[in-house]
């Protein structure tokens, strides 16, 4: 008898569908951003598309996504709000970005310890020689 657990939603999309996901999300959040003229600050919801794209393909994707997420920002509150000080438009981006690649970063890292810590599990059970059932409740 063979078992065989659902799969989870960001696994049935695959690589290329999370990613085209991501971007997608992207380009909402810009657009609902910019219509409502950045008075709600909607730029906290970039962070989905950016632990979407790292948790599917990986770091190097999410560092991206998080660079597109901040540039698309940067680019759109600047042509809305003129600040006096260059330097208070250029800190709040940057430590948007830092923030965004900092998730990027510990959603990488968390993906591969549960990865892991699953192998090591798995490695266990195989050399086990009684039997075995691992039941999810």
């Amino acid at each position: 008898m063979s078992y065989s657990t659902p799969k989870p939603l960001l696994d049935r999309l695959g690589r290329q569908g999370a990613q085209t996901l991501a971007l997608l999300l992207i380009v909402v959040i810009a657009v609902t951003d910019d219509a409502t003229g950045y008075a709600m600050r909607l730029s906290v919801f970039y962070l989905i598309p950016i632990a979407l794209a790292t948790w599917s393909s990986g770091l190097f994707t999410g560092v991206g996504v998080a660079l597109s997420s901040s540039l698309l920002w940067l680019y759109s509150f600047r042509s809305e709000h003129l600040y006096l000080n260059q330097g208070f438009y250029l800190w709040e981006g940057a430590v948007m970005l830092g923030s965004f690649l900092a998730v990027a970063w510990l959603i990488a890292r968390l993906r591969q310890a549960l990865s892991q810590a699953d192998e090591r599990f798995m490695r266990v059970l195989e050399t086990m020689h009684a039997a075995v059932c691992v039941v999810d409740e």
